[in-house]
């Protein structure tokens, strides 16, 4: 059983590094935990892929925002130093400003009936 998961969950880690834009959208997930593959940080390495991912998370935000920014600083935190990191701190600069202008915007959460 333990074999069978851990093979469902590597084909689900490899089929989204080829999705870069799901793979960031969904960074919370707890499995497979998020990491920072090579075609992510390529995606968001370009100003509109950058912008891109930002909007998908603002999009999300509600009280995933920390969770958010838990998940990319635990990522961040697994890498060395060097210009992969870089890119992944200015995402997740950017993107944790839009989350935080995102849920600026929403007002007070209403209890649900």
């Amino acid at each position: 059983m333990w074999r069978r998961r851990w093979c469902w969950q590597t084909t689900l880690g490899h089929w989204l590094t080829r999705s870069p834009l799901t793979d960031i959208a969904w960074l919370t997930r707890t499995t497979p935990v998020f990491s920072w593959s090579k075609e992510a940080l390529a995606f968001v390495a370009t100003p509109m892929g950058c912008k891109l991912a930002a909007r998908a998370l603002a999009a999300r935000a509600t009280s995933e925002s920390t969770d958010v920014a838990k998940s990319l600083e635990a990522s961040i935190n697994k890498m060395p130093a060097g210009d992969a990191r870089d890119i992944a701190l200015r995402f997740a600069t950017e993107a944790v400003s839009r989350l935080k202008g995102a849920n600026a915007g929403r007002g007070p959460e209403r209890p649900s009936p």
